[in-house]
């Protein structure tokens, strides 16, 4: 049973278009209303919306607005390449880092794009390019950044826009200055810890 006694009445009486029904059906709903107890039709119903996994994202996006990228990263050493960088000595620097992207910078350090291992797979393993393209010539650029005090969500946001796992943090009075780099498995995992939930 839906356990929705008023409705059943009304609908019972709008379905028979008249109102003789009336009375046995208010005895026969308040009945089998208060012998059912607490049996329902829905087993699978949560006591709450906080509960169910249908509304999980919805509580998700609620609480990562209200974290912000400066309480999951700290300032770290981020590894950045030089715009003339030959693609040779660009795949020997990837192979000896633990990061996913790198930021490009031109020769006053200024950051003119970003690369990551993908945008070089088609021509890594071609050996006679290897002094012919440079960094900037495989890099996105128009890199796209994240302040201390954006929201995680925001964050989030941008990479999903993007289709990428990582963005570079810089401070909004040195936007060329990388401070750290953020990822998906960063936000996620600091909102597992805070919550107090587990990881799927």
């Amino acid at each position: 049973m839906a356990k929705v006694p008023v409705s059943s009445i009304i609908m019972a009486r709008e379905m028979c278009a008249s109102y003789t029904l009336l009375v046995p059906l208010m005895l026969v709903s308040t009945i089998s209303y208060l012998l059912l107890g607490r049996v329902s039709l829905y087993e699978k119903q949560v006591v709450t919306r906080l509960a169910s996994p249908a509304h999980m994202t919805e509580f998700a996006r609620g609480l990562l607005e209200e974290m912000y990228v400066a309480d999951v990263v700290k300032p770290q050493p981020v590894v950045v390449v030089g715009e003339k960088m030959p693609l040779g000595q660009l795949i020997e620097v990837m192979a000896n880092s633990q990061q996913i992207y790198f930021p490009v910078v031109d020769w006053g350090g200024r950051v003119t794009g970003i690369l990551s291992i993908s945008d070089i797979r088609e021509v890594m393993f071609e050996e006679s390019v290897h002094h012919l393209i440079v960094a900037k010539d495989v890099a996105t650029p128009n890199v796209v950044r994240v302040f201390g005090q954006d929201s995680l969500q925001g964050a989030l946001d941008k990479m999903v826009l993007l289709n990428v796992d990582e963005l570079p943090v810089v401070k909004e009075e040195a936007p060329d200055e990388i401070i750290a780099m953020i990822s998906k498995r960063d936000i996620i995992g600091y909102y597992h810890s805070r919550t107090g939930t587990v990881r799927p």
